[in-house]
């Protein structure tokens, strides 16, 4: 392993800031890929010898992975590094629905964040979820392969334990089944509501008032057992659940 540098400070790098710091490296790794370096000498060639190298892939946590490759966080609506699922979708395990991140696509749409305006740029992440990373100048870099969850983070520091336990309800207390409807999730976002608070939810639903619900202020796990209730998509944020108990009624007050 090679240390190149460290990036200094104690916040944290805006997106600017933090390219600003990759492209030093970048620019040090784009003639090993191309006609190589030349060392007079080494160990074992005295007479010294080309040396070609790559730079990947891409090790980081979820968030500064995201980061250095450029990605929307994983709190966007495009939050996936692989694919264009929507947060709002988030428990859509069926993969023929999912729609692949393509590299040459990716490629494109990043050298046209580059040359964009500040609004355009905003504009561009929010519809494909990614922006403009040094990384991409070297021609061989492909952000949708090549950006990994490592070992450590996976399995050390427990990862892939959260994503089973928490994002998927996988529990020993729970009837097995196929996976074709998912299990309440065995986090704190989602134990049960109280009676009383789902009553209120329940009255607030069908009231005559759309905007009852939003304006209640409800708890994300009261919204999220009224969808679960009503067999109703659960993934998302808060909004995304308002909008399809908000659906729901429209679809309701429609076939009456």
């Amino acid at each position: 392993m090679h240390l190149c540098g460290v990036i200094p400070g104690f916040g944290h790098l805006s997106t600017s800031q933090l390219n600003n710091f990759v492209e030093i490296v970048v620019n040090d790794f784009i003639p090993f890929w191309s006609e190589g370096v030349f060392y007079t000498s080494t160990p074992k060639h005295g007479t010294g010898l080309v040396c070609r190298a790559g730079l990947l892939p891409v090790i980081c946590d979820a968030i500064a992975a995201r980061e250095v490759s450029g990605f929307s966080p994983v709190t966007a609506s495009l939050f996936c590094t692989c694919c264009m699922l929507p947060c709002s979708e988030i428990e859509n395990i069926d993969k023929s629905q999912w729609k692949y991140r393509v590299r040459d696509d990716h490629r494109l749409l990043a050298e046209r964040w580059l040359k964009a305006t500040a609004v355009e740029r905003v504009a561009i992440t929010q519809s494909h979820g990614l922006r403009y990373t040094p990384l991409l100048k070297l021609p061989y870099f492909d952000p949708v392969s090549l950006t990994i969850v490592d070992t450590m983070h996976n399995f050390y520091l427990g990862l892939l334990e959260t994503h089973c336990r928490d994002a998927m309800g996988m529990n020993i207390s729970i009837e097995d089944g196929d996976a074709d409807r998912s299990n309440p999730m065995a986090s704190k976002k989602t134990t049960p509501p109280t009676l009383p608070e789902m009553a209120e939810a329940r009255a607030a639903l069908l009231s005559s008032n759309p905007s009852a619900l939003k304006n209640k202020k409800f708890k994300y796990r009261v919204l999220y057992y009224l969808c679960l209730e009503l067999d109703l998509r659960r993934g998302g944020h808060i909004k995304d659940l308002l909008r399809e108990l908000n659906n729901w009624v429209r679809r309701l007050i429609f076939c009456a």
